[in-house]
């Protein structure tokens, strides 16, 4: 857990300077040749995350998308402040059956 927040602070102050790149959980490739929503676990993992984000008042507007392969998930798109980016990878976090978040997030000013 530890690592999981030092990785969202240096995430987010990176992120006031341009982009964000966030690889959190155990490993595995992040190879974008690699990512599908071809089966229905995969479908229902990303609309669980969905769910999530929709109806939490930090990131219900934020411009996200999410896509899974197996239990990885995805996140990318625009947000407004690095509170909503760390919210956002947190929720997804705490979403039953991800193990890991490769977030792609750009934060706007």
């Amino acid at each position: 857990m530890r690592r999981v927040l030092v990785t969202l602070t240096l995430c987010a102050a990176m992120a006031n300077l341009s982009g964000c790149v966030l690889a959190v959980g155990n490993g595995g490739d992040d190879d974008s040749s690699s990512w599908s929503s071809s089966d229905a676990r995969d479908s229902n993992l990303a609309h669980d995350v969905r769910a999530r984000l929709n109806v939490d008042p930090a990131t219900q507007y934020a411009d996200l998308s999410v896509s899974t392969d197996h239990d990885r998930v995805r996140l990318s798109g625009t947000v407004h402040s690095t509170d909503v980016l760390e919210k956002a990878v947190q929720l997804t976090l705490d979403t039953p059956g991800v193990r890991s978040v490769s977030c792609r997030i750009m934060v706007t000013h």
